[in-house]
């Protein structure tokens, strides 16, 4: 980020946008942050939230679960995927069947 003030003023203008019922008051209250910036300009773009599940709806009879999402803004981590004992995303194969005992 080179300019938060323009990239808050930029995410409140877009989440006005993406809800035309709201407020500028209401849309600073919500775009409080560079990160909830991010987040509705990731929204947007169409790569989080309703546009992205739409897209992907197609793919809910192959098993994949639509509308359930997570997001989670790291900084200042130099490794945020990491394996144990920080342990977030790397977690094996979580498509594998679980073990019913260890090798």
């Amino acid at each position: 980020m080179t300019d938060a003030d323009h990239l808050l003023m930029a995410a409140r203008r877009i989440y006005h946008e993406l809800n035309p019922d709201t407020s500028a008051d209401e849309a600073a209250g919500t775009v409080t942050c560079p990160a909830d910036a991010l987040f509705v300009i990731l929204e947007h773009a169409g790569l989080l939230g309703d546009a992205a599940d739409d897209r992907l709806s197609g793919h809910a009879a192959d098993g994949l679960a639509v509308g359930v999402w997570r997001a989670q803004i790291v900084v200042d981590e130099p490794a945020p995927l990491s394996p144990e004992p920080r342990s977030d995303c790397l977690r094996g194969d979580v498509f594998l069947p679980p073990r019913d005992h260890e090798d």
